[in-house]
């Protein structure tokens, strides 16, 4: 499959600037997986902590970046029109080492288990390689226009 830029994913994602954190998706299989990009900068306005020089991205939003790659899964499922998904839980997630300014962080998810509409999503953040981040996420799809009516 081809690659998705921001105006893309926006096409699937409900998220606008400055939550929606996916700068592109490098990859996918409707379905089955996918792999994001975040180049993280200091224009983000969550990171006004400073540390050695460096604007750190707070581990939430590290899990938010997971989930939008990992809902992008099934957005770009034909078999998924029309439905959102809301995270159920983050579970077994592990934090290895710190995200700062200047990462490009590559965010890889497969969906592993899908049943009665609640998908188990396995994602791993990395940067240069090297796993910063895990988690398993647990999304359950609500239809869009429920969602709408409030």
């Amino acid at each position: 499959m081809p690659s998705l830029n921001i105006d893309q994913i926006m096409t699937f994602l409900p998220h606008r600037p400055p939550m929606l954190l996916l700068d592109r998706i490098l990859d996918y299989e409707c379905g089955v997986w996918a792999t994001g990009l975040k180049t993280v900068t200091t224009n983000e306005a969550s990171f006004n902590v400073e540390r050695a020089g460096h604007g750190i991205m707070p581990a939430y939003l590290v899990l938010e970046l997971m989930n939008q790659t990992s809902a992008m899964i099934l957005l770009t499922d034909p078999a998924f029109k029309d439905t959102t998904p809301i995270v159920a839980g983050f579970e077994h997630a592990r934090f290895r080492r710190p995200v700062t300014t200047g990462d490009r962080l590559i965010v890889h998810a497969e969906l592993y288990k899908f049943k009665r509409n609640i998908g188990r999503i396995r994602a791993t953040a990395s940067v240069d390689g090297v796993d910063v981040a895990k988690v398993e996420i647990v999304s359950m799809l609500a239809p869009s226009e429920d969602l709408a009516k409030g």
